[in-house]
């Protein structure tokens, strides 16, 4: 997955890096620029426009994959670029777009990923290692940072926000121009051209133009416009397959 490195890219966009930060113990931090509006409406959830994020699949053929002695599963699909491998109770996920790191044991999450053609995402970073984690988005150019565990919050936006509120704690409120964000406690939910959400343990929903990615304690999948992947985490089933 090649793309522009993360701090490269917040040098280049950004005249305006504000770092806002957020003491655990607190009130209310508000900030607004009323010369600033949401670029577009259909940007948001619920804007009365078709949704953009839904697509239809077809018939699917199954693709082969490997199982070894221990139950480890292996896949490889040189047509579409993916790839997915278990190890005990790791994973991992890549795709052209998309890198994925799964350790539960060892309470670690990680998801990278930039986006397909139609999309505004220029690349998303969600970490979570133990009670830390840490966000890097930009989506049409809007960037922004946060770092948080139970003891400290750093968030740096690259421009002002709309609106910004603290609510004391990991309670944080920022409405940009192409997106929202909140956390609560460990949890992360973005809104806007794409939409997140992360219980901040083990339970994500991505979706973005072409894809539905899923991640539980249960279960791991992805669905894109081409390829669907599943896989039962307790029974260790899995299925993959190209949509025709």
């Amino acid at each position: 997955m090649a793309t522009l490195p993360r701090r490269q890219y917040l040098a280049a966009v950004g005249s305006g890096l504000v770092a806002l930060s957020v003491g655990v113990v607190g009130g209310t931090v508000g900030r607004r620029a009323t010369d600033r509006e949401p670029v577009s409406a259909t940007n948001r959830v619920g804007a009365g426009a078709p949704d953009p994020l839904q697509f239809s699949t077809t018939g699917m053929v199954r693709l082969d994959f490997e199982r070894d002695a221990d139950g480890n599963v292996e896949f490889d699909d040189p047509v579409s670029g993916t790839s997915f491998e278990t190890t005990g109770d790791e994973v991992e996920f890549d795709d052209p777009f998309t890198r994925c790191r799964e350790r539960p044991s060892e309470a670690f999450f990680e998801l990278e990923r930039v986006g397909r053609p139609g999309s505004d995402l220029d690349y998303l970073e969600l970490e979570r290692d133990g009670d830390a984690i840490d966000l890097r988005l930009s989506l049409g150019g809007e960037a922004i940072e946060a770092e948080f565990d139970d003891d400290r919050y750093e968030l740096t936006v690259a421009g002002a926000p709309l609106d910004f509120e603290d609510d004391g704690g990991n309670d944080v409120e920022y409405r940009g121009l192409y997106f929202d964000l909140e956390t609560k406690g460990r949890a992360v939910e973005i809104r806007g051209s794409l939409r997140l959400d992360f219980d901040g343990v083990d339970d994500l929903e991505l979706r973005d133009v072409g894809v539905d990615f899923r991640s539980d304690s249960g279960q791991f999948r992805s669905t894109s416009t081409e390829l669907g992947l599943d896989f039962e985490r307790d029974t260790g089933e899995f299925e993959a397959g190209r949509f025709v």
